[in-house]
């Protein structure tokens, strides 16, 4: 319902960007979805057509996040340059039990954004703690 809900703002969207963008809150169909992510639909939507395939499209994106988690607990746990990393590759995969992940994977939603930059700002915090360069703050 939530997916088929911001659909209509990604609608609303195309119809009038400027309007909608600048009174977002006074939407007919008003969401509490972040319109950074409904122009993401948008702008997947332009070029992919056919909403499935945005679907499939970000599934693979937002599948992202475990890849991102396994090199943040990398950079957390392991200064050394040799080790296994069977037991780190197996901890990340603790995001795919979570029934929200997979929920909001399927049926994209704002939360799973706001956990896959989440989880590339802590990557780069962490990397930063180990040798500080300016580029990392940024990022």
């Amino acid at each position: 319902m939530d997916f088929y809900h911001a659909l209509k703002q990604v609608q609303a969207f195309e119809e009038n960007f400027s309007f909608t963008f600048f009174n977002y809150d006074k939407l007919e169909a008003h969401t509490r979805i972040s319109p950074i992510f409904i122009i993401i639909l948008l702008f997947f939507k332009k070029i992919f057509v056919n909403i499935d395939l945005v679907r499939i499209i970000l599934l693979h994106f937002l599948l992202l996040t475990q890849l991102i988690f396994y090199y943040c607990l990398k950079e957390l746990y392991f200064k050394k340059t040799t080790f296994d990393i069977k037991p780190l590759v197996m901890f990340s995969f603790i995001i795919f039990l979570s029934p929200s992940f997979r929920s909001n994977v399927i049926w994209p939603e704002s939360s799973i954004f706001g956990l896959l930059f989440f989880l590339s700002g802590l990557y780069f915090f962490l990397k930063n703690i180990r040798k500080f360069e300016k580029k990392n703050i940024y990022l």
